[in-house]
């Protein structure tokens, strides 16, 4: 067990789970001048995207193990990456959501649901056997959201990363995914 957890960089994804939440609070009224390039939109708060790091920790600790010599494991290894995969967002949405309730600033919200709905398709492209390039799904998927997801006071429905922290579309879409990645993870392979 305590070489699955060094494996899975547990403790550096301790350390980012906490960093995202503090770099969120800081950054939360701090806004980024992204260009859209559907129409000129508002600025994208620098909140959104901390959530990033989580994600490509974690599935960057969870490509560390041995394929083959894990399949042969006695423990359920696919269980405990779900598992963790699961703790980090909850650990990311409690303590997000406890501060929250300090600052009533919604981009803790937003940092909640992005980093729920980022490790879910961190997941969800690991499983499809694309493993090198699965820490960079979610990443192209925030960019697409943030360049062809908004326009003059509108977001689009599948833009959960830009949307606001308050909208329950983009937090409802944000659990799909994370579920969704979270039942490829369990599946065996």
């Amino acid at each position: 067990m305590i070489w699955w957890a060094r494996i899975r960089r547990t403790r550096a994804l301790v350390a980012v789970v906490l960093g995202v939440v503090a770099l969120t609070v800081v950054a939360g009224t701090v806004d980024l001048p992204l260009p859209s390039l559907l129409d000129s939109a508002a600025p994208v708060p620098l909140g959104m995207f901390p959530p990033l790091a989580v994600a490509i920790l974690l599935v960057a600790g969870l490509l560390n193990g041995d394929e083959q010599a894990e399949s042969t494991s006695a423990r359920p290894i696919a269980v405990l990456d779900a598992g963790l995969a699961l703790a980090a967002c909850a650990a990311v949405t409690l303590l997000s959501a406890s501060w929250f309730l300090v600052e009533a600033d919604r981009v803790l919200l937003a940092c909640a649901r992005n980093t729920c709905g980022y490790v879910g398709l961190a997941l969800l492209a690991r499983a499809t056997g694309r493993s090198e390039a699965a820490a960079l799904f979610p990443v192209v998927a925030a960019l697409l959201a943030s360049l062809f997801g908004r326009s003059t006071g509108s977001i689009a429905w599948w833009a959960w990363p830009v949307a606001a922290g308050d909208d329950p579309l983009a937090a409802g879409l944000a659990l799909a995914t994370l579920v969704l990645g979270l039942a490829a993870a369990l599946r065996p392979r």
